[in-house]
């Protein structure tokens, strides 16, 4: 999450920088879009987060704690914290982003039936190509909530 964030906003600045009218072509409101900066910056939020849970982790193996439950407290925290930011109802992290994205995300699931523009077509491409991170769901939650 924290990579396709950041990899985004290195995107709007090249695409800024030669000229590229990328709001047109994703079909972005034009009153409202994310410039590079503001992406950088949810990007480094999210990687700051994640390094504190990581340091946090770290520490739990340095003092050798080797119950299973308290090592993956990090990871679950650090999941939900995610989630949280992305689920949040609060004008907070872009609110009117995260809800185009939903909206993109819903016509692609009903893209037979529904509809299907460049930038359905782009995220889905993008989603598809991340084949293996979204099979390691499942082989992540057995690890965490199996017995």
């Amino acid at each position: 999450m924290i990579w396709v964030v950041l990899a985004t906003a290195v995107n709007i600045y090249v695409f800024r920088s030669f000229g590229i009218n990328y709001t047109f072509i994703f079909e972005i409101d034009q009153n409202y879009k994310l410039i590079h900066h503001q992406l950088f910056r949810v990007g480094m939020i999210l990687l700051t987060i994640w390094c504190i849970c990581l340091t946090f982790s770290t520490v739990l193996i340095a003092i050798d704690v080797t119950t299973p439950a308290k090592l993956q407290i990090c990871t679950i925290m650090l999941l939900v914290t995610f989630m949280l930011i992305c689920f949040c109802p609060l004008h907070c992290f872009y609110l009117r982003t995260r809800k185009q994205i939903g909206k993109t995300l819903w016509h692609i699931l009903i893209s037979p039936f529904g509809l299907v523009r460049f930038r359905h077509f782009f995220l889905a491409d993008v989603l598809t190509s991340m084949i293996t991170p979204l099979q390691m769901l499942g082989v992540i939650y057995c690890f965490y909530f199996g017995p």
